[in-house]
């Protein structure tokens, strides 16, 4: 890659990077699959620290959420069969990052556009939602539980290989992933080598 794409750790609401990765969402995902963009906007407002986004060559090319949920709202993703859990999550299903008990993490998406793909974009994107999960214990935050859905082969991929992720339950096209938050991140440090 000749030029180095750069991760933002996004720790304020900033409207219009929600609305380049909102576009982004047009392009790779079919619209059976894209949220409500005032539903999803008023659960970014309740914890605007919830995505990693990538830049390359001056634009949003990619972007991982992981959303921290209530004990409700992990358990309702533990128990749905659905393959789109992320057209579930309510702003009362999320929860702030939390000092006195472990909050656990739903990442909703990773996103990266079709034309930079095997670029790098996705390590980019690892290290970055690495980086975000370790700030956050640092500032002494608990992280409990952490799961994904992944519903295309890459997607899978990501669940199963990128993120080490234990198969917790099947869904239609794919497969959901559950492990805990000090796993993943030492997982998440091996596999990109640090």
């Amino acid at each position: 890659m000749t030029d180095v794409a750069r991760i933002e750790i996004v720790r304020e609401l900033d409207l219009a990077l929600i609305g380049r990765c909102r576009a982004l969402d047009a392009v790779v995902y079919d619209e059976k699959y894209q949220t409500d963009e005032a539903a999803e906007l008023r659960q970014i407002r309740k914890n605007p620290r919830s995505r990693v986004v990538a830049h390359y060559q001056g634009d949003v090319v990619g972007y991982i959420e992981f959303i921290p949920l209530t004990p409700a709202g992990f358990e309702l993703f533990l128990n749905t069969r659905d393959s789109v859990f992320d057209l579930h999550i309510t702003e009362h299903l999320v929860s702030p990052w939390r000092r006195d008990v472990a909050v656990d993490v739903y990442i909703a998406s990773m996103v990266v556009r079709p034309d930079v793909q095997s670029k790098g974009i996705s390590m980019v994107l690892l290290q970055g939602f690495y980086q975000a999960l370790a700030a956050l214990q640092a500032e002494g935050h608990r992280l409990g539980r952490i799961g994904a859905t992944g519903v295309s082969v890459p997607g899978r991929r990501f669940v199963e290989t990128m993120m080490g992720l234990p198969l917790a339950h099947a869904v239609p096209g794919g497969v959901a992933g559950v492990g805990m938050a000090d796993d993943v991140v030492r997982y998440l440090a091996d596999y990109l080598d640090w």
